[in-house]
């Protein structure tokens, strides 16, 4: 076997077993999945020590670079305010929120920095070793379902998880909660978006990818993610038909939209509109209004709320279930990047991940990279509104991971603009010729 051939297959192996978040009567260490991120960052710079580094305007390099700002700016921002947080509500500062802030960063990096090392080794060709992963850990879910449920059930339930039999309250495993893998279900969303959206650069596979990444959606049914893919792929056939200029105006329209609903959700919460509605209808969001109650209490909708630090809502949020508030475990990344970064830190982060990053890649990368950075943003943050995704493994793994390929296969970059290296750097490694 060929290094490249190795490489490849370690690569989607490593992927595959690590994006396992599930499965009866298994438990997976929390530092588990980043196993995967740890070993490639150190094959990249174990390779690079016997690699010749390309030129300083290479085309990977600036893709690398300009993940590298798109991904973790934001998150060097939540640390510079995160001290400002915790000097103004001192009396609830915890060790354990400064510890869940530590780790939450180096997991993070840990993401980051590997899909920018795998990226420079297999270029163009992540995005589909990595879809190629995400389907071999899925397949094994659903023979776990099968397995453990029967036939019977996983035809009743699992491939009608909509129906009566798959919503029914019952104790007994039913291969509809098996297959309810979020971090998957939710990554595969980015996938079928720029299936749908995305013409060139795919190959000639890209039907059977588009069809494999609605199987995944449907067998995960998550419903915040059906409307999500709904209103996105309306968004982007909207701004398919936009130019570039016109692409500088709606980035402002797109981002005053966004903290338009963020702020919107976040006043409902913390005005209490949301229980007078719950209680007044007999309404229920599987349970997500206990904590949204209960998490109103640690915040204000006012310029003066500067925010209690990274990681503090989670603490709060677990706190609270220890003493005895019946409630669920975080389910809004909107809500608790609020607690967390204040008024200006969170209209910082939608700010820039809305209009700057778009700008940056506009004029990097041109129009169409500008395009699919919003969309992608778009389902982000309607995600995030309800979920957790903003933290999950799988999922930001591939949206990095498809960016990249948007990037590099980018026919408006230019060079002459683009001087530098990325800090991550760039070796000679081919590993396969041909596309997507």
């Amino acid at each position: 076997m060929t290094q490249r051939g190795f490489l490849k297959i370690l690569y989607i192996f490593t992927l595959s077993i690590t994006m396992f978040n599930k499965l009866p009567d298994i438990s997976f260490p929390w530092w588990f999945k980043y196993s995967h991120c740890l070993l490639w960052i150190c094959i990249y710079l174990y390779m690079s020590n016997y690699r010749v580094y390309g030129s300083k305007s290479n085309k990977v390099n600036q893709c690398i670079l300009s993940i590298q700002k798109i991904f973790l700016t934001p998150y060097m921002l939540f640390i510079l305010f995160t001290p400002l947080g915790w000097l103004v509500y001192i009396d609830s500062l915890q060790l354990n929120m400064i510890t869940r802030m530590v780790s939450s960063v180096i997991q993070f990096l840990l993401i980051a920095f590997s899909v920018m090392a795998t990226a420079s080794i297999f270029r163009e060709h992540l995005i589909k070793y990595t879809f190629y992963a995400m389907i071999i850990n899925y397949m094994v879910v659903i023979m776990t379902a099968i397995l453990k449920c029967g036939i019977v059930d996983f035809i009743q339930t699992g491939l009608v998880p909509f129906g009566h039999a798959a919503t029914r309250l019952t104790d007994e495993l039913l291969s509809v909660k098996i297959l309810e893998v979020h971090d998957i279900t939710f990554a595969a969303g980015f996938f079928f978006i720029y299936f749908c959206v995305q013409y060139k650069n795919i190959g000639k596979h890209r039907l059977l990818y588009l069809f494999l990444s609605i199987l995944l959606i449907y067998l995960g049914y998550k419903r915040i993610e059906l409307a999500a893919l709904a209103l996105t792929i309306v968004f982007a056939r909207f701004i398919n038909t936009k130019k570039k200029v016109n692409i500088k105006y709606w980035s402002v329209v797109f981002t005053i939209g966004v903290l338009a609903v963020m702020y919107v959700f976040i006043w409902i919460i913390g005005s209490g509109a949301l229980k007078e509605l719950v209680d007044n209808n007999g309404l229920t969001l599987m349970h997500r209004e206990k904590t949204y109650v209960y998490m109103a209490q640690f915040f204000e909708l006012s310029p003066s709320y500067i925010g209690r630090g990274m990681a503090a809502a989670i603490r709060l949020n677990l706190a609270g279930i220890a003493s005895g508030h019946w409630m669920i475990m975080g389910h809004s990344d909107i809500l608790f990047s609020y607690i967390d970064y204040g008024f200006w830190g969170f209209t910082i982060w939608v700010i820039y991940c809305c209009y700057f990053a778009t700008k940056l890649l506009l004029k990097k990368f041109g129009t169409n990279a500008a395009k699919i950075w919003m969309v992608f943003t778009a389902y982000a943050f309607i995600t995030y509104l309800s979920d957790n995704t903003a933290w999950y493994y799988a999922f930001q793994i591939s949206y990095m991971v498809i960016m990249f390929h948007v990037l590099y296969t980018s026919a408006e970059f230019s060079t002459k603009k683009n001087e530098g290296t990325a800090a991550i750097g760039y070796m000679n490694i081919e590993v396969e010729n041909g596309t997507a």
